[in-house]
């Protein structure tokens, strides 16, 4: 599914921000989790073969992330 395509103009964006906006209201986290589920939707239908990876960088850079502000706020 294209950016430019009418599937995703129409269907994709719309269902997405009802979602976003409807757990909203209910929670602070699940709007959040709810955008990146979508998010590896989107991209597991154009390409589902790289979801592994995608969710393996996501982790990845999480992980060192989370190391740089560890050692940020570590005392010296």
């Amino acid at each position: 599914m294209l950016f430019n395509s009418y599937p995703f103009i129409a269907l994709f964006p719309p269902v997405v921000l009802a979602g976003y906006f409807w757990l909203g209201r209910r929670s602070d986290l699940a709007p959040v989790i709810w955008l990146a589920l979508a998010s590896l939707a989107f991209y597991a239908i154009g390409n589902w073969q790289f979801v592994a990876l995608l969710l393996l960088s996501i982790a990845f850079n999480y992980g060192i992330g989370h190391l740089l502000i560890v050692a940020k706020l570590a005392p010296r």
